[in-house]
């Protein structure tokens, strides 16, 4: 009897293992800031894969992770062909959101990471908690073997926790164009560099914090109270919120320019986005090929 016991829990331990397996390999992806789709990569990981060696800045050691390229991934399986002009922003479990221009993928090879290649646990060491963190579901790498990576080049952020992505080629109303201020025009690739990754403006961006389209501050505080704020947000009893570009050579050249976006946004009705580019269907198409 015990033997049929420990054999019955044996398959049901492994059911449960595989079943994990099955769903564990998925992304959510979106166009624009618009609904997501759950898209399965289990089939696309198992041809794709490549072990990859990056070096740890923080912890100071070579690590080696199973990834795919992130532009392979966009073009085999969400359709994407390398438009000129895209940014894409990434989902994570804690609803932060950070944006990363899509330039930055053309001048540096980016992977999404899975699991580690050498043994070691999917997990990092949190820089400012340091406590362990879970990379899972997927942690945004770069090819940093042969580059030094600047600090302050936030394009070159690594992202973990990642359970979605967006594409983003057009943000309606809410990206001013070139009919206006060049400080306003700055004004908002600051935004999208510094605060994109928690504060929203309509459905695109992070949920972190308010979203601005409808935070009242940003249309009954003045300008110069705005500005104090981005210097020291804890004194305006904001919390979790970090001084804006704080080292930043260029920091308050870089202030006046949001703020002045900032403004302009508080008196622009943000209307929506164009629809998602990419159908279920046409996903569902991509991903045939590689059963």
């Amino acid at each position: 009897m015990k033997i049929l016991v420990s054999l019955f829990f044996f398959i049901f331990l492994n059911f449960l293992i595989f079943q994990n397996y099955a769903v564990a390999h998925q992304v959510n992806y979106g166009e624009n800031g618009l609904p997501y789709q759950k898209i399965p990569l289990d089939q696309y990981l198992s041809k794709k894969t490549r072990h990859i060696q990056i070096y740890n800045r923080y912890l100071r050691s070579l690590e080696f992770y199973k990834a795919v390229p992130l532009l392979d991934l966009l073009k085999d399986v969400m359709g994407f062909y390398g438009q000129e002009n895209f940014d894409v922003s990434f989902v994570t479990k804690t609803g932060y959101a950070p944006f990363i221009p899509g330039k930055s993928f053309k001048e540096r090879k980016a992977y999404l990471a899975y699991d580690r290649a050498d043994g070691q646990k999917f997990v990092t060491i949190g820089k400012v908690s340091k406590t362990i963190k879970d990379l899972g579901p997927l942690f945004l790498i770069w090819d940093n073997s042969s580059k030094k990576i600047n600090r302050w080049e936030h394009k070159f952020s690594w992202v973990y926790q990642i359970t979605g992505l967006s594409l983003n080629y057009d943000f309606g109303n809410i990206d001013p164009g070139s009919g206006v201020d060049p400080k306003i025009q700055k004004g908002f690739q600051h935004y999208k560099n510094h605060c994109m990754g928690c504060h929203a403006v309509g459905t695109i961006g992070g949920k972190l914090a308010k979203n601005l389209f409808i935070n009242r501050d940003l249309k009954k505080w003045s300008r110069e109270r705005l500005f104090r704020m981005l210097d020291k947000p804890a004194k305006f009893k904001i919390k979790n919120m970090p001084a804006f570009a704080w080292g930043d050579p260029n920091r308050e050249k870089k202030k006046l320019e949001l703020l002045s976006y900032l403004k302009y946004l508080a008196k622009t009705e943000v209307k929506a986005t164009k629809k998602n580019r990419r159908k279920s269907s046409d996903i569902k198409q991509l991903l045939d090929q590689f059963k």
